[in-house]
């Protein structure tokens, strides 16, 4: 099959799949599990284009190797799509698109990929990644609510749509009032990226916490920073380490929590590849805590339960609870206050049998439900639906 992957990815970590010439790829409009789709498609015999953009080139750039390719092609910077509706961006997806000739394309989000994808005129299949209108609730920026109007041209135009979570098909319906049937097809992690062997949850890893996450509303960084203070009234050898946007020792996060006098115990690392993040949930952390008020999937939580880590969140958190199972493979805080979420994690620190129960029950969650070689053949799987779709229409 001749598939067209259509939206955000980390182009560098496609590298030895294109010619040799090719030293180093641009980071591009950076999206991993897009390219460890393409990387299991490809492994699987089918040939694959990669159509993405990002404000690192200002030309269209092309790469070949054997049956895979690479379209890199232009997008503004500072909002200026928003004037016309990504009419330039989209024009130069839709030309690659045209170039490469796919029997299906899968767009990315429902926004200006997909937007380009349906207009190319090609079989699409369009993956719905988050809830628009919902997450403007949570981060209420000129941003958002344009993107949140953007998708009431874009959705109502998808005849074929897959979903992330049962949480983004039912918001999805709600919002934009979408009647086709949206497939659940969630998300997946690599199994190179489990490890091998879940860690003994010993003594001193008790007192240690990790998150994963960024400064912004929606992601309630505060909370789980004041939840942290009142657990090291019970605990006061804790540590925490902090890794995301906005969360450098010298960033916005570590300068709120030192005027609030929340970071004793704290190491903030700040934003870290993809790799230093699964070192870091290997070697920094006990207890992997997620204090986010909403997520449509949220694969920092799927990472520490693949590797091994007992997981702490929110309850009401969007997609969050269901990934852990509703408890059975993490524990949900009784609310979304600091001091439940501190006694939830103060539970988790002083029982190792919980922890170790636990720290099994979510690797295992997450090698059998979101491993991604399974998620690919359902998704190839959808491929051919969609084209057999689109050919009864003909």
């Amino acid at each position: 099959m001749k598939i067209a992957i259509c939206g955000p990815v980390s182009l560098h970590l496609l590298s030895d799949l294109v010619n040799e010439s090719t030293l180093n790829l641009p980071t591009g409009y950076q999206y991993p599990l897009a390219a460890y789709l393409a990387r299991l498609l490809h492994g699987k015999g089918h040939e694959i284009a990669l159509v993405t953009s990002s404000a690192q080139t200002l030309k269209t750039e092309i790469w070949h190797g054997e049956r895979m390719t690479i379209y890199h092609t232009p997008r503004r910077r500072f909002f200026r799509f928003a004037l016309d509706a990504y009419a330039r961006e989209r024009r130069s997806l839709i030309q690659a698109l045209q170039d490469y000739k796919p029997d299906i394309i899968h767009a990315q989000w429902t926004y200006e990929f997909a937007h380009a994808a349906i207009d190319s005129g090609f079989p699409t299949l369009v993956t719905a990644r988050d809830a628009p209108w919902t997450i403007l609730r949570h981060m209420k920026t000129p941003y958002r609510f344009y993107r949140a109007l953007y998708a009431h041209y874009v959705i109502p135009r998808i005849k074929r749509m897959s979903a992330i979570s049962d949480y983004v098909i039912d918001r999805i319906c709600k919002e934009y009032s979408y009647r086709s049937k949206i497939e659940l097809i969630p998300n997946g992690l690599s199994k190179e990226l489990f490890v091998l062997e879940i860690p003994r949850q010993v003594n001193h890893n008790a007192q240690s916490f990790i998150s994963v996450t960024g400064w912004d509303p929606r992601k309630n960084v505060k909370t789980l920073l004041r939840a942290f203070k009142q657990l090291r009234q019970e605990l006061p050898e804790a540590r925490m380490t902090l890794i995301g946007r906005g969360l450098g020792d010298a960033e916005i996060g570590a300068n709120w929590a030192r005027q609030q006098d929340c970071a004793t115990g704290v190491v903030f690392r700040g934003a870290l590849s993809q790799q230093d993040v699964l070192h870091a949930l290997r070697t920094e952390g006990g207890i992997f805590v997620h204090a986010t008020l909403e997520e449509s999937f949220c694969m920092t939580v799927l990472e520490a339960m693949a590797q091994g880590l007992p997981v702490v969140v929110l309850p009401d958190s969007g997609a969050v609870p269901w990934l852990v199972g509703d408890g059975a493979a993490g524990i949900i805080a009784k609310s979304q206050s600091s001091e439940s979420l501190s006694q939830a994690m103060l539970m988790v620190a002083r029982d190792v049998n919980l922890r170790q129960r636990l720290a099994v029950a979510g690797y295992d969650r997450a090698l059998s439900m979101f491993d991604l070689e399974s998620v690919a053949d359902r998704y190839l799987e959808e491929y051919q639906a969609t084209i057999q779709y689109y050919a009864s229409k003909i």
